[in-house]
């Protein structure tokens, strides 16, 4: 999943472009759409962007940002234990100002 630099919506307030977070919207949405259709994802983000550009021929202004590996899972397929593992909402949620 890549984002194209150039037609990046930009916060006026200090220039920040949304491309990486349109990418990741866009990368759920496909592990959604997977789902539906009875197919397995992992999102993997760990990747040398230089050597996929490269392997590609990807566009100077398209941005790699995920890669998304598709298939169908086995029979006996379980997420990892770290799914199930939740720090207490007090170490999350700042109310008010952050201490």
């Amino acid at each position: 999943v890549c984002y194209d630099k150039n037609e990046c919506w930009v916060r006026k307030y200090d220039g920040a472009k949304s491309g990486e977070v349109d990418a990741s919207i866009v990368t759920t949405q496909l592990m959604y759409q997977a789902v539906e259709l009875g197919l397995g994802t992992l999102w993997v983000m760990f990747f040398d962007p230089a050597k996929l550009i490269a392997e590609f021929a990807i566009p100077e202004n398209l941005v790699p940002t995920a890669l998304l590996i598709l298939g169908y899972p086995a029979d006996n397929a379980v997420p990892t234990d770290r799914h199930t593992q939740r720090h207490p909402p007090e170490k999350l949620v700042a109310w008010e100002k952050f201490s």
